[in-house]
């Protein structure tokens, strides 16, 4: 038997979505409490792109960090944000464990 999360991943597994800075604030993810933590360090991003496999996050880094970053690729990192809808009375905090291919 079939989980919910299974039948969820088959259904949308083609599926990409693309945020907009408009899709951003109408959803109400809060943007400065989205971190990608990689190790000891807390980088603060947006979600640009997410699907049932992955997600693209927009991040502002110098050319030296990205070459420092670049050692992290294959390590595991977390993902947290908050969202809080607009009808919402609490905020919903998500974390996600994943690993950073690039």
């Amino acid at each position: 038997m079939e989980t919910q999360n299974q039948v969820y991943r088959e259904q949308f597994k083609g599926v990409t979505v693309t945020f907009s800075a408009y899709a951003l604030k109408k959803i109400g993810i809060q943007q400065s409490n989205t971190s990608l933590k990689i190790d000891v360090y807390n980088l603060m991003c947006i979600p640009y792109q997410i699907s049932m496999d992955s997600i693209v996050l927009l991040l502002a880094l110098s050319s030296d960090e990205v070459v420092f970053f670049q050692r992290f690729k294959g390590c595991m990192a977390g993902l947290t944000t908050i969202i809080q809808p607009a009808n919402a009375l609490n905020p919903l905090k998500l974390f996600a464990r994943c690993s950073v291919t690039s």
